[in-house]
């Protein structure tokens, strides 16, 4: 995984996606989770609908291979406006690093007439 994710500057009330790519560079098998930890960093479904859970699916990923799961940013649930950093936690069993983490930036602004 990335160490960052930039979502770059999103009006109030928009939303930016982004793919975060997990690769499995080890000699096993891993079971990975990934988590948000911030309201306005969610998940989205392969349709790119929001799934309404910071927590996606937990998924299987054999050596060599990688997937990705697909994030947003809901600037509508930022506390304020300015720049943020949320944390994304990967988690995986087996890993010879067991949790991971990856910064999302954003930073919000108000709509302009």
């Amino acid at each position: 995984a990335p160490a960052r994710l930039d979502f770059g500057t999103l009006p109030f009330g928009t939303q930016a996606s982004q793919a975060l790519q997990i690769n499995n560079k080890g000699g096993g098998t891993l079971r990975v989770a990934v988590r948000s930890l911030e309201p306005w960093l969610i998940f989205l479904d392969p349709a790119g609908q929001p799934t309404g859970t910071p927590l996606s699916p937990t998924f299987t990923l054999k050596r060599g291979h990688s997937t990705v799961v697909s994030l947003a940013v809901d600037s509508g649930r930022l506390p304020t406006r300015g720049q943020h950093t949320g944390t994304i936690q990967v988690e995986a069993t087996n890993a010879r690093t067991p949790m991971t983490t990856v910064q999302a930036i954003v930073t919000g602004i108000y709509r302009t007439c």
